[in-house]
């Protein structure tokens, strides 16, 4: 029924690779996916149903486990049963790395897994495997182990706009990017964000704006001050300050946004040091983490900034940064002393 892929890469396939796998219908008897993007791994699966199973077999031929609960001996002699009324089953276990690999359990799935049953697909899911166990070494091996890493940077805009597209919501680059910074790249939050627009754009009958992605999705992911670096201006400190306050009463501490804004200068610093080198955008982007609109604001913050000024910021954050740990200065003051500094009104 199914034939085995088995591949010998250096380095675990990952998602695209399955998909492509998946797309030329191309089936094997074992997966063993790994990774943080648990989203896509419920796809995966939800894909091999709904394509290997019709909807009347689903009652009886597929089967889903919880690793911390089930027996893995019993889900292995299911996988080794006939399916019932069909040509296939499907058996999943979730969280597998949870599974009771005790009293000859591991033996019995590395056995498995050298012949599986060609009437089962059986996937297994993980956040995490531990690499040192024989049978993870035999999916490396066989070409069964995939890694689904959280896409980023473009590949996340280029996932979030396609999501987008899917839901009936248009979204450019520059909207589908603010949207990444808000909510980060937890896929399942993405797509409740997207259906939310959906609905929103829906209501509204027309196009989205920023504006409007900014007040109907909360900020999510952990407090980004390239709101505040963008801000910093030669010789006026007030759009930084007022950047700052903002942040503060979304109920950012000082504390938090010292050691991300010395990030972010660094950020700067290094950018400016690859555009001294001749590097291009597509290399600095690699480098420095950034995304195309990113980068744009960054080099626009550097032409303000001038090399003194990036000079300046890289000191005054250091100092910053020190004020937390013997200062009677309280963070937040410290913090405006270095916007302040930065700015060229200080020292």
């Amino acid at each position: 029924m199914c034939a085995k892929a088995r591949r010998d890469d250096r380095h675990a396939p990952g998602f695209e690779d399955l998909l492509a796998a998946l797309k030329a219908k191309r089936y094997a008897s074992v997966y063993v996916l790994e990774g943080e993007d648990t989203h896509r791994m419920e796809q995966v699966v939800a894909h091999l149903r709904d394509t290997l199973l019709d909807e009347a077999a689903r009652s009886f031929n597929y089967q889903v486990y919880a690793g911390d609960e089930a027996d893995l001996r019993d889900v292995l002699r299911q996988a080794l049963s006939y399916p019932m009324l069909a040509q296939t089953q499907l058996l999943w276990v979730r969280d597998a790395e949870r599974c009771n690999m005790a009293e000859g359990r591991e033996e019995a799935l590395e056995k498995y897994l050298k012949a599986p049953s060609p009437q089962t697909v059986m996937v297994l899911t993980a956040t995490k495997f531990d690499g040192r166990r024989r049978w993870v070494k035999l999916a490396r091996e066989s070409g069964e182990h995939f890694v689904f890493a959280n896409p980023q940077g473009a590949e996340l805009v280029r996932w979030t706009q396609r999501a987008c597209a899917k839901a009936g919501l248009q979204l450019d680059e520059t909207l589908a990017e603010l949207l990444c910074e808000r909510v980060g790249d937890d896929l399942r939050a993405l797509s409740g964000e997207i259906a939310k627009l959906s609905l929103a754009a829906a209501e509204a009958g027309r196009p989205l704006t920023a504006e409007d992605v900014r007040t109907h999705v909360r900020q999510q992911r952990e407090a980004d001050v390239f709101e505040l670096v963008y801000a910093l201006k030669p010789d006026d400190p007030r759009p930084a300050l007022r950047a700052w306050r903002r942040l503060a009463e979304d109920g950012h501490a000082a504390q938090e946004l010292i050691p991300l804004l010395s990030w972010r200068v660094r950020q700067l610093a290094l950018v400016a040091a690859l555009i001294a080198e001749g590097s291009s955008d597509a290399d600095i982007q690699r480098v420095a983490g950034l995304w195309p609109r990113a980068l744009s604001q960054v080099k626009e913050t550097l032409r303000g900034l001038g090399d003194a000024g990036i000079r300046r910021a890289l000191a005054a954050c250091k100092r910053c940064e020190g004020s937390l740990k013997g200062s009677p200065l309280r963070p937040d003051v410290a913090l405006e002393l270095a916007i302040l500094e930065i700015c060229g009104c200080g020292r």
